[in-house]
Parts: structure tokens; sequence; C-alpha cells
């Protein structure tokens, strides 16, 4: 897979990274266009997984997934576990996982349900079962 390494600000002003596709790099213009703070290529302390974004303000990791129409690493039995213990693993962290396909960060549903998943969280936030 290409690597598109473009160098980039994230959340600390210092940092650089890269991204291994174009469709992650057009969505982290939309997070950054949307004001959020994220850490790209993200992963656990001491884990081997990675995530495509973790996002603070949401506490969510994001994965976008290319390959979906065609026989690939996530269409697969074993990509399709890989990516089941990925999702839980964040959901142990108390992490919430939202996963795309590409067509999905370039038609804007992606940032649509970011979007959406922060006005429901503020909307609600301190909200417990008496109301």
């Amino acid at each position: 897979m290409e690597s598109y390494g473009v160098e980039m600000r994230i959340y600390d002003g210092d940092s650089k990274c890269s991204f291994d596709s174009p469709y992650e790099l057009d969505f982290a213009h939309q997070l950054k266009a949307f004001g959020l703070e994220f850490k790209p290529q993200f992963s656990f302390d001491g884990d081997r997984h990675r995530y495509d974004f973790y996002i603070f303000e949401l506490k969510a990791v994001v994965e976008i997934n290319g390959g979906v129409w065609v026989k690939s690493g996530h269409s697969s039995g074993t990509g399709i576990t890989r990516d089941y213990r990925k999702i839980n693993l964040a959901s142990t962290y108390g992490v919430r996982t939202f996963c795309f396909t590409p067509d999905m960060v370039t038609d804007g549903e992606a940032i649509e349900t970011i979007r959406k998943a922060l006005a429901w969280q503020n909307k609600y936030k301190g909200l417990t079962k008496d109301g």
C-alpha cells in the first residue's frame, strides 16, 4: 500500500504523521475543519492494534476500512475476526468505535456521524437514570 506521508500538525502542535490512504488524509482534514483534536495511528499502551484515529472530545477511535467490495483483509474471515477484536479491545477501555468506508468519508457521512455523536454527547452530558 502506498504511504502518502503527509506532514501535518496534530493536537500537540509538533507531531508529524503519515496516513495509509488518501481517505485517512481527507478525514483528518475534515476533523481539523470541524475543530476536533485527534491523534492519528493511535494504539493503546503496549497493544499491537492500531486505529486510524483517536478523537479526544468524543473518546472514540475511528477505522476507515477500504477494500470492502473485494476480497481483502477486512472482508475475509480472518480479517473480520481481527477487526472484531480491535473493536472489542476499544470497548474494554470504554472507548467508542466508529467504522467507515472510503465512500462514507468522501460523501461526508463519516464526519456527519461524528458531528451527531458529539451533539448527542453534549445534549445528554451528565444524564443519570433518574433523568
